[in-house]
């Protein structure tokens, strides 16, 4: 049992014990990120950073997208609003999904990844 094995096994061990849910990459999704030189680990034990890169993004591409769609006559006119409410949309949803995080998984004592 290699060492990654090993660690997911205990991590889904621990979350099992704490009656936590946590998605685990599908086998071909892990294989190729193994494929690629990545380890894929359950939600919870990704760093933090990642985790709001991964809500931060998506949500950027969306909200650019409809704003653009549905505003598009208000950004032509003036892009300093679509400007202000990209640069405060944004951060501000992705400042709320971490706390939710946080309150989510940080509070429930979970071990790091690399102590597992």
């Amino acid at each position: 049992m290699s060492d990654y094995e090993r660690r997911l096994a205990a991590a889904q061990a621990e979350l099992d014990g704490l009656g936590l849910k946590a998605q685990v990459p599908g086998p071909t999704t892990a294989r190729l990120l193994r494929m690629a030189g990545h380890d894929p680990r359950p939600w919870p034990y990704l760093p933090l950073h990642l985790r709001l890169l991964a809500y931060g993004v998506p949500f950027g591409v969306v909200w650019i997208v409809v704003n653009a769609l549905f505003g598009w006559r208000g950004i032509l006119q003036d892009p300093s609003q679509f400007l202000a409410s990209t640069l405060l949309g944004i951060p501000l949803y992705t400042l709320f999904m971490g706390l939710l995080e946080r309150r989510r998984w940080c509070g429930k004592g979970l071990s790091r990844w690399e102590e597992l």
